[in-house]
């Protein structure tokens, strides 16, 4: 029966919106992203501590300080991580029904230059890493894993690493590998 409307047999509408969607939770997980510090509970202890040490602060007052910086971080961890899971499950439901891959949207990625200017790139395209669940693995396991590896693999490993976890233990273990080829 045809009352004169169109229909939208591929879904292309509601696809639009669902990318759009995508795109703003993805804009705003990489502005908390932004604004966020990375400071290790040892580095919060250590300032304290000097502090304590400077007689600016007591021992307990340095205590409860570290104690709420680091619930504090802890909590806005927790629900960047939750922001990001509820991203990477929605992942597997971006796929088209007829069983072909959705279109991959590039996302710009803004950063600043060394004269502090706001300067878009693309992202890097993604490399399929050489070992089977590398980033659900340890940092000693990941290392364990490398020595059979190209220097090619080595590389995209190092690649990888650098740009999600940034372990310094892997890192310095890729580039002994790669220093000694």
């Amino acid at each position: 029966m045809n009352d004169g409307t169109q229909e939208d047999p591929a879904g292309v509408g509601g696809r639009e919106e669902r990318d759009e969607a995508l795109l703003s939770q993805l804009a705003s997980l990489r502005k908390a992203l932004a604004q966020s510090v990375v400071v290790t509970g040892e580095r919060v202890q250590e300032t304290v501590e000097d502090a304590v040490r400077r007689g600016r602060m007591t021992r307990r007052d340095a205590q409860e300080l570290a104690s709420a910086i680091l619930a504090a971080s802890r909590r806005q961890t927790d629900e960047i991580r939750q922001q990001l899971e509820a991203l990477l499950e929605r992942g597997p439901r971006l796929v088209r029904r007829d069983g072909e891959d959705a279109e991959s949207v590039s996302i710009p990625i803004e950063h600043e230059d060394a004269a502090g200017t706001t300067v878009a790139s693309a992202p890097a395209p993604s490399v399929p890493l050489p070992i089977t669940g590398y980033d659900d693995l340890t940092a000693v396991l990941v290392r364990k894993s490398l020595a059979g590896l190209s220097a090619a693999e080595l590389r995209a490993v190092r690649d990888h690493e650098a740009a999600h976890a940034n372990r310094k233990t892997v890192l310095q273990a890729v580039d002994r590998l790669l220093a000694a080829r």
